[in-house]
């Protein structure tokens, strides 16, 4: 009997091993055919299927499955020069197995598609799997971090300004804009803008004058992306509603707090992979991403700040360096928002009159405005408003719809009353 680790093996066992798996790609357009079962090695002493005639006995083996390793050793019967398992097992590895008590014992190679190399030298054991039989965690590429940075603050004080000055034959003028903040107390911020103006015309005498704008406080959690703001504030709005200048409360969803968050749809591809491979994304012809995806389903997202129809492409290169490519159209629309994320705005107060003409001018009744946005899909986003006080109510909802590569189509509706007149939008 020759010598299992002799070269003749050897060389025998690396041609078996370099044999490809297959590759299976996959997107929302449809699935390639399986890949095919690796070959088998054979030498002297060696049964058909690459299992060593020994006598039955329990062993531990490392397991690779479709060219990738699993982590620590598995249990495993050699019976006759066959190997089997239990279910448990075989599950553990990823197999569906459905219909199957844990308990149950079975040679892998006897599912369909399945080849098994055992080499008893090294224990360990190379099993080779059609993807319809395994079921693998989707790995999620290029997907924005979930990691929140913690926001930290210091007492202090800053001013900006700004100075425009212009003159001519028929006088000057000089204007000057301030804003004076207070940061790090009770960890919010204070804020006061003014505007001050000096100026002269041909035959009058000159005139300074200055006006407050925006007095406020603002509180905010950035983990949650929560605010508070008191003082003088601007309502929120909807692309079919109107801003209010108020001087009260404004709390709401602020996603300046977390500028790295995407807060849009990102166009999506899924595919799936039987052997390790390489993976690279093309947007318009600009590779924006390239890494390595374990075999299984995958997810890979494109990157922000796309508007428009665009155009993707995936290209992936399986371990025994064959290519497939996909082209992937797709429309990115920053109307909309991701499936499950909101914006919500609650306003109540004083409207602001006169606003940069006279410093305190305000309304004398209450005034109340809410907006909110929801994602309920990735295609399909409902927006609803309501504001009310002094005389007039109004109220409306609205969405925004993603017809694929069509484009973005939005609808409202409104109601509205002012005292005995009403209308619609």
């Amino acid at each position: 009997m020759a010598n299992p680790t002799s070269s003749p093996w050897r060389w025998t066992r690396r041609l078996a091993e370099a044999m490809p798996a297959g590759l299976l790609l996959a997107s929302t357009l449809g699935h390639a055919a399986e890949p095919p079962p690796l070959p088998v090695a054979h030498a002297d002493g060696w049964q058909a299927g690459g299992h060593a005639a020994a006598a039955n006995m329990a062993v531990y083996l490392e397991v690779s499955l479709n060219q990738t390793p699993y982590g620590a050793p598995h249990p495993f019967e050699l019976r006759d020069g066959r190997l089997y398992a239990s279910v448990a097992t075989l599950r553990a590895i990823g197999f569906v197995l459905d219909g199957r008590d844990d308990g149950e014992s079975l040679a892998p190679d006897s599912l369909p598609g399945v080849a098994v190399r055992y080499d008893a030298s090294v224990q360990r054991v190379a099993i080779d799997a059609p993807l319809s039989l395994l079921s693998l965690a989707t790995a999620r590429l290029n997907t924005p971090g979930a990691d929140i940075p913690v926001a930290s603050a210091s007492p202090g004080l800053l001013l900006n300004y700004d100075v425009y000055a212009s003159a001519d034959d028929r006088g000057d003028n000089t204007t000057a804009f301030a804003e004076l903040r207070a940061f790090g107390l009770g960890g919010g911020v204070l804020s006061q803008t003014a505007v001050t103006r000096s100026y002269k015309t041909q035959g009058d005498p000159r005139r300074t004058d200055s006006v407050r704008l925006d007095s406020s406080w603002r509180w905010s959690k950035p983990e949650s992306m929560f605010s508070v703001t008191v003082g003088d504030v601007i309502s929120g709005q909807l692309d079919w509603t109107r801003p209010l200048r108020l001087g009260g409360v404004r709390i709401g969803r602020d996603f300046g707090l977390q500028p790295y968050r995407i807060t849009t749809p990102l166009p999506t591809l899924l595919g799936e992979v039987a052997v390790p491979s390489a993976v690279d994304l093309y947007v318009n012809g600009i590779r924006q991403y390239s890494g390595e995806v374990a075999p299984g389903p995958f997810q890979l997202a494109t990157i922000p700040g796309i508007t428009g129809a665009g155009n993707a492409q995936l290209v992936v290169t399986d371990a025994f360096g064959r290519t497939r490519t996909l082209d992937f159209p797709f429309y990115a629309a920053q109307q909309l928002l991701a499936k499950g994320l909101s914006d919500w705005s609650l306003s109540v107060g004083l409207a602001r009159e006169d606003y940069a003409v006279r410093s305190f001018s305000y309304g004398n009744e209450p005034l109340l405005s809410g907006d909110l946005r929801y994602g309920v899909s990735d295609r399909f986003t409902v927006e609803a408003h309501g504001e009310g006080g002094d005389g007039v109510v109004n109220a409306g909802a609205g969405g925004v719809w993603l017809l694929g590569r069509a484009g973005v189509v939005s609808a409202s509706l409104a109601h509205g009353r002012d005292g005995g007149d009403s209308g619609w939008l």
